[in-house]
């Protein structure tokens, strides 16, 4: 292999020595070029975080539970779920979600809740649990809800 290298004309064994310095300046050269020109490449996104507040007591059975902050509102309820051994919590905003998180706390343990959107309206979400996992009819539920640069988040006790 050297004596194929050292047999080679010396313009080439500088050319293939100097090949791979200069593609990746180049490369390195051309990304702070491309990013002078668009300095809207150079923007972090920045995500705005709120908290939300419940307002008064949550009851989940009487559709009595209303979370708001910052332009968004949150209403639960508890409504008919697929099978009569599940609670399905309906989870209605007021704008656009991007996506929701959801899990109830009861002591130490927090399961998380799988947040899926209805098929017939984008705007309203549900999730369902096993009622047989619930230890009493008051819990905590966590819920962070996502919007376009921002993401609310609450922590409340509800019960059904």
């Amino acid at each position: 292999m050297l004596r194929w290298f050292f047999g080679l004309p010396v313009h080439l064994r500088i050319a293939i020595i100097a090949a791979p310095i200069l593609s990746i300046g180049g490369y390195g050269l051309m990304d702070l070029w491309v990013r002078k020109q668009n300095p809207s490449m150079n923007d972090e996104v920045k995500v705005q975080t709120y908290e939300l507040l419940a307002q008064g007591q949550c009851k989940l059975r009487a559709g009595d539970c209303m979370i708001v902050r910052e332009g968004l509102s949150i209403r639960l309820k508890a409504v008919p779920a697929s099978d009569k051994q599940l609670l399905r919590i309906q989870v209605e905003p007021s704008a656009y979600l991007r996506g929701l998180q959801m899990s109830v706390v009861q002591g130490e343990q927090e399961d998380r809740l799988i947040a899926e959107q209805l098929e017939d309206n984008t705007e309203v979400w549900y999730v369902e649990y096993p009622l047989e996992r619930l230890k009493q009819s008051s819990f905590t539920l966590r819920l962070a809800a996502a919007q376009i640069q921002r993401v609310s988040f609450a922590e409340f006790e509800a019960s059904l």
